[in-house]
């Protein structure tokens, strides 16, 4: 792809293995490629900022973009440039109704931390330290109600996430999409992980055609859509391999360096 100026990434069952590992070693031999060709790299995820973070060196840190919680927020070279998300108004509503679904479990991100119910199961307290580097408890949602609130996000069994989102689908005020494992982010309906790379692109000046992306959920269809190329993981949801003929090895196989080495050869 000989007009390539971005490369973005999801993180969990695209850019990481199961343990939340990747080739460092082949990334850094990569990422100086990409430098000394004027490409920037983004990661692209759901997840909260401080956990993306810690997945890359402190030296590569502030070199590097980020587009987290699905675009509600957005960093260039460690810099904000891009902050929003849901209202008060629309949080509690959606909380009430996650609230009502049996066995669901909930938490909210805000730019310091994810905060979740103090009588949280406990698999949950437990899976949000893979995902979240910041955590905290409230007894009483509105112990969080000045902070600036990126998104809802809930843990549900994974053959209710279609019931789910069909259960949400005609809010105004909130998207509900899967990013896998159970997990479904209630995000304003104007952000995504597409707003993000439209960020990234006017700041940087970088027209989508020359983006690549890849991922494997649904919260990663909007940017599909935007990029010049998209390439679905070998283990990516159906609704992904839909929208593209371009396929990448697993995330098990270190699938994205795989074929960015190919691209950056």
């Amino acid at each position: 792809m000989d007009n390539l100026k971005l490369v973005a990434v999801d993180i969990d069952g695209t850019f990481v293995d199961h343990n939340n590992h990747y080739d460092l070693a082949e990334f850094r031999r990569l990422f100086k490629v990409m430098q000394e060709r004027n490409i920037e790299f983004v990661v692209a995820s759901g997840n909260q900022y401080p956990h993306l973070a810690r997945l890359f060196p402190d030296d590569l840190r502030d070199q590097l973009n980020f587009v987290a919680e699905n675009g509600a927020l957005t960093l260039a070279h460690g810099r904000e440039v891009f902050c929003g998300g849901l209202s008060w108004s629309t949080l509690t509503r959606a909380v009430a109704a996650v609230k009502a679904i049996p066995g669901a479990n909930y938490i909210v991100s805000t730019p310091e931390a994810g905060y979740f119910p103090a009588n949280s199961a406990e698999f949950f307290k437990k899976e949000s330290e893979h995902y979240c580097a910041s955590l905290a408890e409230f007894d009483d949602l509105a112990e969080i109600k000045d902070k600036q609130i990126l998104k809802l996000t809930a843990r549900v069994e994974p053959a209710e996430v279609p019931l789910i989102e069909a259960a949400f689908k005609d809010w105004p005020d909130l998207h509900v999409t899967s990013s896998g494992f159970g997990y479904l982010d209630m995000i304003n309906p104007k952000l995504h992980k597409a707003f993000g790379l439209q960020i990234l692109g006017e700041h940087f000046r970088i027209a989508p055609e020359q983006m690549v992306v890849f991922g494997d959920s649904a919260n990663d269809q909007e940017m599909f859509k935007l990029a010049g190329r998209a390439y679905a993981m070998a283990n990516a949801e159906q609704i992904l391999l839909d929208l593209t003929d371009y396929r990448a090895p697993s995330n098990e196989e270190n699938g994205v360096l795989r074929v960015l080495g190919q691209l950056l050869a």
